[in-house]
């Protein structure tokens, strides 16, 4: 296995051993497709894009951000969450009228220089400071013949401070101490060491280093607990 920091290229995921334990597991928004080499090549084709996409763009709009949740749980373990199919974005709530005054243009919204499509509460700020934004891939941007399954990759995109909700809590964390990282060979951002062990030990626990079961589908999930991977 290639270390989080390096690009995922066709040979490297097609060399990718999907372990034992992870066998007969199933995505996590996509619980009807099961993890496998080529499924996996896919799933990490479009999160390693979209990441690309949202980092280039937030970083020319001059708007702090971090992965978050199971991503930066991926980052920190340096190991893949295999059903973890999906790309989780904090943007700093202080860069609020930067993000408000670019979604101001409708045409913003399928933007081609990033390769990302938002949903539709592009336009609607109320809706988003409260429950965030989804993007997608464009295209999928694929020069080696990697399958393309049936799967819905995408990208949630959310302010750290969110007030009363029901699914996103607030993403309590110092943006003038982000690092810069690598993670699937994208140049983006983390919370700093200390914010995040404190924000992965709430999330998921003071064991969050030691990865759990996989993930099973809803049957399988109690109601309410987020899994960890």
């Amino acid at each position: 296995m290639f270390g989080l920091g390096a690009k995922p290229t066709p040979s490297r995921t097609r060399n990718v051993v999907i372990p034992a334990r992870i066998k007969k597991t199933y995505y996590q928004h996509n619980d009807h497709v099961q993890v496998t080499a080529k499924s996996f090549a896919y799933v990490l084709g479009c999160k390693t894009q979209l990441l690309e996409g949202i980092s280039r763009l937030l970083d020319s709009l001059g708007i702090g951000y971090v992965i978050s949740d199971g991503n930066l749980l991926e980052y920190t373990r340096n190991s893949f969450i295999h059903h973890d199919d999906d790309i989780d974005i904090r943007m700093d709530i202080r860069g609020l009228s930067k993000w408000r005054e670019y979604c101001s243009n409708p045409s913003n919204r399928v933007n081609h220089k990033y390769n990302l499509r938002f949903d539709d509460r592009f336009t609607d700020m109320q809706q988003q400071e409260y429950n965030g934004i989804q993007c997608r891939l464009i295209e999928f941007s694929d020069k080696h013949g990697i399958a393309q399954p049936d799967i819905d990759v995408h990208m949630d995109l959310v302010f750290n401070t969110v007030g009363m909700n029901d699914f996103w809590k607030d993403y309590d964390l110092d943006y003038d101490k982000v690092r810069r990282i690598r993670y699937l060979g994208v140049a983006t951002c983390a919370p700093s060491e200390e914010d995040s062990i404190r924000l992965l030990s709430q999330g998921y626990g003071d064991d969050f280093l030691t990865p759990n079961r996989p993930w099973l589908g809803p049957p399988l999930c109690p109601v309410g607990l987020r899994p960890a991977g």
